[in-house]
């Protein structure tokens, strides 16, 4: 029993277009650089949302050992 894929690439009615690089490499847009102070205010963001994010675990923490400890 074949693969209906099989015969298909045998067929060559799945190679591309001799230019098809070229084609899609003009439609891509170069990449833009990103200004410095805005990859570092991306950082200060992580690094304080992590900050805040590990002092609210801490708290619940601290406030489940201070409710267990109470009973």
């Amino acid at each position: 029993m074949t693969d209906p894929f099989d015969e298909l690439l045998e067929r060559g009615l799945l190679d591309p277009p001799a230019d098809f690089v070229a084609r899609v490499m003009l439609r891509l847009e170069p990449r833009r650089t990103e200004p410095r102070w805005r990859s570092w205010a991306r950082y200060s963001a992580l690094v304080g949302g992590a900050l805040f994010g590990s002092a609210q675990l801490l708290t619940f923490a601290l406030a489940a050992w201070t409710a267990g400890a109470a009973f």
